[in-house]
């Protein structure tokens, strides 16, 4: 599993009674990339995961996406000198 990553995050406002536990990002066919929100069971209602699949030239999307819904802003990196 080196290609599948999970990040945790608490509760988005706009999640409407749904907790986001994590989201799961592995390899998807073709080169793209599978993104899938894990939500929080809470109590006796259970979630199913929301998939958002992204291409193999969509890169900048699907971290826009992750960023979006783990709370952090990406800006662009800074060149180096000499670069």
């Amino acid at each position: 599993m080196a290609n599948k990553y999970e990040l945790k995050m608490a509760q988005s406002p706009a999640s409407k009674g749904k907790r986001l536990d994590h989201l799961r990002v592995s390899m998807g066919e073709g080169g793209g990339h599978v993104v899938e929100h894990h939500y929080a069971e809470d109590g006796m209602q259970y979630h199913k995961p929301k998939t958002h699949v992204f291409g193999k030239d969509e890169g900048s999307d699907l971290m826009a996406h992750i960023g979006k819904h783990m709370g952090v802003q990406s800006e662009p990196a800074e060149e180096e000198e000499g670069e």
